[in-house]
């Protein structure tokens, strides 16, 4: 450095509040500026790709304030609050810690059951009526609940006449037969629903499986030889049925992992078996229960992103883009 440009004392006299940041900022090195810039916090991916993919998120200019919407009818306020609402895929993540034993007599690995829930989340944001005022929170409230009280942390806000129900990835924490088990559903729904308020979940209108895979990741035995192909998931069957009202399923392919053997939906042979196995177990269910209406199934051969609203989907559908 020119000693004549050294930043001495006395100079630093001369400079105060920005301009002294503003000089030390230059006189640093260039690898340092970059290594600054390089782990400056950035949009996440998501939230990128969703502003990319989907303009009518983009944030506008408004007013900060309507003055006289206090001074409308309290019948015309509360319409507006109602048609406000959104319908969301409200996505929820359950981690489980299964445990897995060894059966010396049957030489095979088993589950030791039941599981234990190790955290429930959602990555869906609470309608944004909920934070307005005390009228609009008490407006949406009446039709917003609690999906799953003493089972998550925080609340997870389920409005059934709008919402789909997203069972996202249940977790594990051990590989099972050298592959994880993130897409695994079998195992822990039934869990979730027998320890959770059936009342809240009966009434559900519209389920999603964002990553489904049709083969099973159930423990087998590592000496004799495997089925060739992929092996339909057990995972609908047990819990299907014991929703009421049930009126949508939409099911969507998971991306396989680079390394792994398992597939999602490769042919048009595995989605006619899925939906012969779906045909198979609304019909079995309407000769026991002749109050049962048989849901619309909807099938996307392609992973795609899902979307935050329900109204996207179709146009997340045609984006194509892929989760990580």
């Amino acid at each position: 450095m020119d000693p004549e440009n050294k930043l001495t004392p006395k100079r630093c006299k001369k400079l105060s509040g920005q301009a002294l940041a503003d000089e030390l900022q230059k006189r640093r090195s260039k690898h340092y500026r970059a290594l600054e810039r390089r782990w400056r916090i950035r949009i996440p991916r998501r939230q990128l790709i969703n502003l990319r993919k989907f303009p009518m998120r983009k944030r506008h200019s408004s007013p900060s304030s309507f003055v006289l919407f206090s001074e409308l009818p309290i019948e015309i306020r509360i319409k507006i609050w109602k048609y406000s609402f959104r319908g969301h895929n409200v996505e929820v993540c359950v981690d489980f810690d299964i445990s897995v034993g060894y059966d010396a007599s049957l030489q095979i690995e088993v589950l030791n059951y039941p599981p234990r829930i190790f955290q429930c989340r959602t990555i869906t944001q609470s309608p944004i009526t909920l934070f307005v005022n005390h009228e609009s929170r008490t407006e949406s409230l009446k039709y917003y609940c609690n999906l799953l009280p003493g089972v998550s942390d925080f609340p997870i806000y389920f409005n059934y006449q709008l919402d789909s129900f997203t069972l996202r990835h249940y977790f594990s924490k051990h590989n099972i037969r050298g592959c994880d088990t993130m897409e695994q559903l079998s195992w822990g729904i039934t869990h979730l629903i027998d320890i959770s308020s059936s009342v809240l979940l009966r009434p559900m209108k519209s389920l999603t499986f964002p990553t489904c895979f049709i083969y099973d990741y159930g423990i087998v035995n590592p000496h004799r030889p495997q089925p060739q192909g992929n092996t339909y998931s057990v995972f609908i069957e047990p819990f299907l049925t014991e929703f009421d009202c049930l009126e949508e399923i939409i099911i969507i392919s998971g991306r396989p992992e680079k390394n792994s053997q398992c597939s999602g939906f490769d042919n048009s042979v595995e989605v006619q078996h899925l939906e012969n196995c779906l045909t198979h177990t609304f019909e079995a269910e309407m000769e026991r229960n002749a109050s049962f209406q048989i849901p619309n199934v909807t099938i996307h051969t392609e992973p795609f992103l899902l979307p935050m609203f329900r109204d996207e989907m179709e146009q997340a559908n045609d984006s194509r883009v892929y989760e990580n």
